[in-house]
């Protein structure tokens, strides 16, 4: 069960930085590259089932207080439908839930996916020619794209065979992306995509007043 707790005062705070400190630099190492070869299969699996369950721990700054942040988010692949222009998505359900002390807080949405040969899509809706690229696949490192219509917005490869030890599992080889925008440059969104199929394993988003870290729990994929 998770919970939210609010906390006045600057007492939490440096507990709180010399964690976000150890985790960041956890992942900084993370973001190193090693020397091994690499053989791995970035493309994400995209079937109707499949269900990806992540933690959320972080905190959030609203006005000097102090918000300790944790959750849930589950991705479930739930229907297989057809875009207007007449080629296959993935319609995909993501539920994200924190529960204060009274109250439960709860948000779902829904986008629908679809693999090419180069890269992971990501659709509004089954009508727009428009697409989101979160991911390129054979990724190398150094490559950079802009993601979507917002010119603003990049996403670089970071490095490639970075080693995560996430609830799930332990996870090598995987591929750091950092998610960027010149409009907000406290914001950060850091993914890291597993080798065989299983999608983002663990991410970060920083921003000036929060942080928070996504951890893969549980995977069903076919």
């Amino acid at each position: 069960m998770s919970h939210v707790v609010t906390i006045n005062g600057k007492g939490i705070m440096s507990r709180l930085i010399f964690l976000t400190a150890a985790t960041l630099l956890c992942l900084a190492i993370g973001c190193s590259d090693v020397t091994e070869p690499m053989e791995a299969s970035y493309v994400v699996s995209l079937e109707k089932g499949n269900i990806w369950e992540y933690s959320v721990n972080g905190y959030e700054v609203d006005s000097g207080d102090t918000t300790i942040v944790t959750g849930t988010v589950t991705r479930t692949i739930v229907s297989v439908v057809t875009h207007t222009d007449g080629f296959q998505l993935f319609k995909t359900q993501e539920i994200t839930t924190r529960i204060p002390a009274d109250t439960l807080l709860s948000d779902t949405l829904f986008y629908y996916l679809r693999n090419e040969s180069d890269e992971l899509r990501e659709y509004n809706d089954t009508t727009s020619a428009e697409y989101y690229v979160p991911f390129k696949y054979d990724p190398v490192a150094g490559n950079k794209w802009t993601p979507g219509s917002n010119p603003d917005e990049q996403i670089e490869v970071v490095s490639l065979n970075n080693s995560i030890d996430v609830p799930a599992g332990y996870y090598d080889n995987c591929a750091c992306t950092r998610e960027t925008d010149s409009s907000n440059p406290a914001l950060m969104h850091r993914y890291y995509w597993g080798k065989h199929s299983e999608g983002i394993v663990c991410s970060v988003r920083e921003e000036s007043d929060s942080y928070l870290i996504y951890r893969l729990t549980d995977i069903s994929i076919q």
